[in-house]
């Protein structure tokens, strides 16, 4: 069965723009990804300093910035297991 060529061209109009905007929704969520992304980055980033904080704050006094006995004992531990081996 062969078109004639008045069908055609309409068709084939449909196609490519039906093609474009697919392109332009891809392009539009492919920008809302990297978005998202870099958040992501930037919000795991964040997260590790606060837990970096946090650990740092459980291990030492705030007043005296003395490192609490549990800390100072498993640092103590850790430093002779190393000697040992």
């Amino acid at each position: 069965m062969i078109l004639p060529m008045s069908l055609i061209v309409p068709i084939g109009l449909v196609i490519q723009h039906r093609i474009y905007k697919m392109q332009k929704q891809f392009t539009k969520e492919h920008i809302l990804l990297e978005e998202e992304i870099t958040k992501s980055k930037q919000l795991s980033k964040l997260l590790a300093e606060k837990n970096s904080e946090l650990t740092e704050q459980a291990l030492r006094d705030s007043l005296t910035n003395l490192p609490y006995r549990r800390a100072f004992n498993d640092k103590l531990e850790h430093m002779v297991q190393h000697l040992i081996n």
